[in-house]
């Protein structure tokens, strides 16, 4: 049953077209939001990033998607999102998520370099006025802005990378 919902919430992620293009600088964004995939391994990372973020006066929520395994506790500013939460036809079954898809944000920034079906339902879903992302040629359309992961020793984190050049908008 797992296998079907995931496919079905693929598949209505993929079919939603309804997309506010809209740019806005980070200096005059407010809310921010946050879209990761529960992975140990990147999670420091992102709560940096986050700091970085909040130090510069922003509102962020972080919502993590738990794509295998149990979901942790939601908590203000972490929003924890798992295929329970969804219907079989990809409605939400929570309050959470409803909560999350009625509000506006100005930036979504998806640290992950993968995407996975809840991610791309995330993306469509949340109104958000700017997306920013890691570069992935069959998902530009998800995106306003996406950075390219570099693999030199030279080049800075790719979440860096992300923050400097959406200050540059």
């Amino acid at each position: 049953m797992l296998f079907l919902k995931k496919a079905l919430i693929n598949r209505k992620a993929q079919t939603l077209a309804e997309k506010r293009r809209e740019s806005i600088s980070l200096s005059q964004a407010k809310n921010i939001i946050v879209l990761s995939t529960a992975l140990e391994d990147n999670d420091q990372s992102v709560n940096k990033f986050i700091r970085q973020l909040v130090e510069e006066g922003k509102n962020v929520l972080k919502v993590i998607c738990f794509v295998d395994g149990e979901k942790e506790q939601s908590s203000e500013q972490v929003v924890s999102v798992g295929y329970e939460d969804f219907r079989w036809n990809g409605a939400p079954n929570s309050e959470e998520v409803a909560n999350l898809i009625v509000n506006d944000y100005d930036i979504l920034f998806h640290v992950d370099e993968d995407i996975n079906p809840l991610s791309i339902y995330m993306l469509n879903k949340l109104k958000t006025k700017f997306k920013i992302g890691y570069y992935q040629e069959r998902y530009t359309d998800f995106y306003d802005m996406m950075i390219m992961k570099q693999d030199d020793e030279k080049s800075k984190s790719p979440l860096d990378e992300m923050l400097y050049y959406s200050k540059k908008i």
